[in-house]
């Protein structure tokens, strides 16, 4: 059965998503009231993410030939060699587009459990294997629904002990699996590698002016795409942020340049069909005022000129085909940078810039002599954290390694006797 995620409008006119089979059906009512259940309270872009696991692992099972429904119904659940075999599964890539998809999920059954393993360690690199995030999301939600159909089916009618322990066991099993995947996560990356190289960050601010003879877009787009840009790299806010800016959001008072990065979930104007989506705390972004006459000039010049532009608030907007004027997709963002990437020969999507934003930040808040705990405070403001995030580790690997560098080769100086004296050793 061909399965996909579908994106519908619910009864309220509002974005919600399914898995659906080849007739756009609900492909299994017990999944889909899972989804509506556990999730309702989500927003949008989590639920469509969870969805896109959800049909990661209703495939495989159904390819195995395994109903999870009928299993827990009759409490056989799983045996340890299918749960092996899945969990296996879960950490592998599988490359698919989840919107339309046709026969797009990678099948592993004709490879043996070795020569998958072999496949992985024939190179020095991890590309095939799925970051531990993504196989302890897809174990938790696996868990997730096997417990709530342990709640249909056994929670109120006083479930025989073998079925409560097998339950319990799986539960057991599962939960320490994801526990110790962070000992299983294999990628390693250098933490001298910054997350764009200088040259090619400097590169970048010079192809994106409109006048730029390397300027990789049409001659139409050319503007927008620069601020799009511009935007990422000073306010180092996520791509569903900036597709969600409006002209309202914009604030110049005081000499003071800024964005309002605002959440507004379930926004009834947001007309996409994946809507916008900002999911760290309300803040203020400053931008510089060469960015703010471009947006400006942008909304006064090229916005304007089209006639749907006129009945949303949205900055940025659609400029080709019959989408002229409505708020530009999160897919076309990707696509403009992705373009980008080609120019300057250097895979980029957007939050690369939100990690450069943190290098470029932690520099310059040294330099002014700032304190490491003044630090992490503007930054968790500037980047929407809560008080208690650790975020900052994430995104700071660069220039924790550049100073314990510095400070590993002061001591070995002073440790060292200069070049041309002696120790006293003859």
């Amino acid at each position: 059965m061909d399965c996909s995620v579908q994106i519908h409008n619910n009864l309220k006119n509002l974005s919600d998503v399914c898995i659906v089979d080849e007739s756009y059906l609900p492909a299994c009512f017990f999944l889909s009231n899972y989804m509506e259940t556990a999730f309702a309270d989500r927003a949008f872009s989590t639920r469509y993410t969870y969805a896109k696991t959800l049909l990661f692992i209703y495939r495989y099972f159904t390819d195995q030939s395994i109903d999870l429904v009928e299993r827990v119904e009759s409490g056989k659940f799983l045996t340890a060699e299918e749960y092996d075999d899945f969990k296996r599964h879960c950490k592998y890539k599988v490359e698919a587009d989840f919107e339309n998809d046709k026969s797009n999920v990678v099948s592993f059954e004709r490879f043996s459990d070795k020569q998958l393993d072999n496949l992985i360690h024939a190179s020095q690199s991890t590309e095939s294997r799925a970051s531990a995030f993504t196989i302890k999301e897809r174990l938790r939600l696996f868990f997730g629904y096997i417990e709530d159909l342990y709640n249909v089916f056994h929670f109120a009618n006083n479930a025989d002990k073998s079925v409560r322990d097998d339950f319990a066991d799986l539960e057991l099993k599962v939960k320490t699996d994801i526990r110790a995947l962070k000992d299983e996560n294999t990628d390693v990356s250098d933490p001298f590698d910054q997350a764009i190289p200088d040259e090619v960050f400097f590169k970048i601010l010079e192809i994106i002016k409109p006048a730029s003879p390397k300027n990789p877009w049409t001659q139409q787009v050319r503007l927008r795409n620069q601020l799009i840009v511009d935007t990422f790299i000073e306010a180092g806010i996520r791509e569903g942020a900036l597709a969600g800016l409006k002209i309202s959001d914009i604030k110049h008072d005081h000499d003071k340049p800024r964005l309002l990065i605002t959440r507004t979930p379930n926004d009834p104007t947001d007309t996409r069909k994946i809507p916008a989506a900002q999911k760290t705390k309300a803040h203020s972004s400053a931008i510089s005022h060469g960015t703010m006459k471009l947006l400006k000039l942008y909304i006064e010049t090229e916005r304007s000129k089209y006639p749907k532009a006129k009945t949303h608030d949205f900055i940025f907007v659609s400029e080709k085909g019959n989408t002229r004027g409505e708020p530009l997709k999160l897919g076309s963002i990707n696509k403009i940078i992705d373009v980008l990437s080609h120019a300057v020969d250097f895979k980029l999507h957007p939050h690369l810039f939100r990690h450069k934003w943190n290098e470029i930040f932690e520099k310059r808040a040294r330099k002014a002599g700032l304190t490491p705990e003044q630090i992490e405070d503007i930054r968790k403001y500037a980047m929407g954290w809560v008080e208690d995030s650790k975020m900052s580790g994430t995104y700071n690997s660069f220039m924790h390694a550049m100073l314990v560098h510095e400070l590993s080769t002061q001591r070995q100086n002073e440790s060292l006797p200069a070049q041309g004296e002696s120790n006293g050793d003859n």
